[in-house]
């Protein structure tokens, strides 16, 4: 009888085969393994852990072989900024003292912002979750000048969030199609009808998810929109506060058109948006310095006391390019930046920033 092409009489051919399988097998598993823990954890690495093998930013102004910022520079950078507040300290700063018990609760404010398109912002979330009383995600958007919602609610994330026992305040946001749609808004505040069938679906979606009250963050709104923004808050006021919701509102400090005083009566805390002092189309700066934000709050706590603000941190900047706009990066894209180019950074003590 022929033999088949791959027949044979040694046993060694066979017990290799076996083995080769076997090994094959194992190496699946863990990949498979992997992959599924992966996914699970869902997780992600902060670059200058990776880079520095540290959570601590290096001190790259005097020494950049250096590691670590040491005790006495931390404690010289704190006890600057004492110093300024210190010597910056105006007498119409004032407190409320008739605070209500379910918004004396949040004091001091310890919130942060999420979004779900940005890996490093799940891993600080699961990683700070700890440090915060409250939660800000961008789950819902404006989808018509109707007074509908679309939504990006994640109800693992939330899952996480209300295990920990925090405060979800999520954002309403008026970004579509790539821009902040601020005409779109004005018609929608401006028709009773559409106004009215806006709040009762932010109700909805606060009722229907357990969550603990809502964030409204318009940009880019005409002027006109100023006695029609107003008459929103004040009816969103009324009847998410009937049920205990909060109402917190951003506003940037930069845009002319509504007083904090106008605004405050309708909002458990303000939060202020001190940042983008240089923006992509300007000149080359500090995006949010000492005195800008000093200033910021000066003119937000002439008019509201200080425990309704609430002050947000940039966690970003800009890099211009000779002859062009300036393009977003962040702190790890400008560290990645200087050493790509063997640039030094240098931290500017006044205003509190880096720069290269």
């Amino acid at each position: 009888m022929q033999k088949q092409v791959f027949q044979t009489n040694s046993p060694t051919r066979w017990k290799s085969f076996v083995w080769f399988i076997r090994i094959l097998v194992v190496f699946l598993l863990i990949i498979m393994s992997s992959v599924v823990i992966s996914l699970l954890n869902k997780r992600s690495y902060d670059l200058k852990v990776l880079t520095y093998n540290t959570n601590k930013l290096p001190n790259i102004n005097k020494d950049k072989s250096k590691s670590y910022i040491s005790k006495k520079e931390q404690l010289a950078f704190a006890k600057q900024l004492e110093k300024f507040r210190r010597n910056h300290k105006k007498s119409f700063y004032h407190k409320d003292e008739n605070i209500p018990s379910e918004i004396k609760k949040y004091l001091p404010v310890k919130a942060g912002f999420y979004v779900n398109w940005d890996m490093n912002s799940q891993y600080s979330l699961r990683k700070n979750i700890g440090q915060l009383n409250m939660v800000l995600p961008e789950w819902f958007f404006q989808s018509d000048a109707k007074g509908n919602i679309s939504s990006r609610l994640e109800e693992e994330t939330l899952s996480f969030i209300h295990k920990n026992k925090v405060s979800v305040i999520p954002i309403l946001s008026n970004f579509r199609n790539k821009r902040f749609n601020g005409d779109s808004t004005l018609i929608t505040l401006k028709n009773k009808a559409s106004r009215t069938k806006l709040i009762n679906n932010i109700k909805t979606v606060l009722d229907t998810n357990d969550l603990q009250g809502i964030n409204i963050d318009f940009e880019n709104l005409p002027l006109s929109i100023k006695p029609y923004l107003l008459q929103f808050s004040k009816e969103l006021y009324e009847t998410l506060h009937a049920d205990g919701y909060l109402t917190t509102i951003d506003i940037d400090p930069s845009v002319e058109g509504i007083s904090y005083k106008d605004i405050a009566p309708y909002y458990d805390f303000i939060f202020i948006m001190a940042y983008n002092e240089h923006y992509p189309d300007s000149e080359a700066g500090s995006i949010s310095s000492l005195s800008f934000i000093e200033n910021a709050l000066d003119n937000a706590m002439k008019e509201v006391a200080s425990e309704k603000i609430v002050l947000c941190v940039a966690g970003y900047g800009f890099d211009w390019q000779k002859g062009k706009t300036g393009v977003k990066t962040t702190y790890q894209g400008l560290i990645s930046l200087a050493r790509q180019n063997e640039e030094p950074l240098i931290y500017n003590m006044g205003q509190a920033d880096l720069s290269m």
